[in-house]
């Protein structure tokens, strides 16, 4: 089932960012549907560990609200981070909050330092100067470190990485 919705998903995140790039928008209903996808898959996982996962759940769709309401991404970018929070909660299989919180956080920040240093290199493309009003494409951002950790997943389920 991982490598189902691994390919998939990073099929998706390839077109979304693309067309990210290209135009600035992306489709978000797909990205929903994954999250919808990745969340199913993740009741499996974390079988007898339902008050954790509904837990890490209910504080990503109070994020998700969050970036809504206060329009800190684009309505696809935010759809985005859904997915992503369902590939980080069925990758690294947490046991614990603070590991939970601290992994999120960091490969946030991670997809987001993506994300300017390929606007950065969008722009010397277009010979274009960015400035503290660009407009960045967030989603080539979380599509590397998506993909990066879909990459592991795969590797722990083949037994490559013990």
């Amino acid at each position: 089932m991982y490598l189902i919705l691994s390919i998939v998903t990073g099929i998706y995140l390839i077109l979304s960012s693309a067309r990210d790039l290209k135009e600035r928008m992306i489709y978000s209903f797909p990205a929903v549907v994954l999250a919808l996808a990745w969340g199913i898959y993740s009741v499996e996982l974390y079988e007898n560990e339902y008050g954790f996962l509904l837990g890490g759940w209910i504080a990503t769709v109070i994020l998700w609200f969050l970036f809504q309401r206060f329009s800190i991404w684009g309505e696809g970018d935010n759809d985005v981070f859904l997915l992503f929070a369902g590939v980080l909660l069925c990758t690294l299989r947490f046991r614990t909050v603070p590991f939970l919180i601290f992994a999120a956080s960091n490969l946030l920040a991670l997809s987001q330092i993506g994300a300017v240093l390929i606007s950065l290199i969008e722009a010397g493309v277009k010979k274009e100067k960015v400035t503290s009003q660009s407009k960045i494409a967030v989603v080539p951002g979380l599509c590397i470190v998506v993909l990066g950790m879909m990459f592991y997943g795969i590797c722990v389920q083949m037994g490559v990485i013990a």
